[in-house]
């Protein structure tokens, strides 16, 4: 089985003048959480709210910050939700 991606557009909800992103997502059925990495989530200009522990599928555990609020618009349904951060690797 090989991997499934889908087209989604993540809005900034606390600031609609920020112009909306599609991008292609990595479907994973088995992730609890969505995870926005770092260009991504800077060029929504989100806000931090937390930090939380956040277990990868490699099994290593870290905090990272969520950050939010995200609309999630994916075949003409929207969700609002807060996202784990996960920064660039240099």
């Amino acid at each position: 089985m090989g991997l499934i991606y889908a087209d989604i557009t993540l809005n900034n909800a606390r600031k609609p003048d920020i112009k909306p992103l599609t991008v292609s997502a990595l479907v994973d059925m088995g992730a609890v959480h969505l995870c926005l990495p770092e260009h991504i989530a800077l060029q929504l200009d989100l806000d931090t709210y937390e930090e939380r522990e956040v277990a990868t599928a490699d099994g290593t555990s870290r905090k990272r910050p969520y950050v939010g609020p995200v609309l999630v618009n994916f075949d003409k349904k929207v969700n609002r939700m807060t996202c784990a951060f996960i920064p660039t690797i240099k």
